[in-house]
């Protein structure tokens, strides 16, 4: 199927081309969903995880500040 006038060579390099390329998609969208889904948990289910527990889950509160007499 040699209609464009280029070599079986040349027709080669481009087909292992594509395969790479569709490769490199893949793992790309899979890295792309994983670092969603860590973004997710960071957000949501993180401090659904802490509230369940009982654990307080607070950006601003230093280790041991709570500990310290006021």
């Amino acid at each position: 199927m040699n209609t464009l006038g280029l070599s079986n060579s040349l027709m080669g390099v481009i087909e292992r081309r594509q395969r790479m390329d569709r490769w490199f998609v893949y793992l790309g969208m899979a890295i792309m969903l994983a670092f969603l889904y860590l973004l997710y948990w960071w957000k949501y289910l993180r401090t659904a995880a802490a509230a369940v527990t009982g654990g307080v889950e607070s950006d601003d509160a230093m280790p041991g500040e709570a500990d310290q007499p006021g």
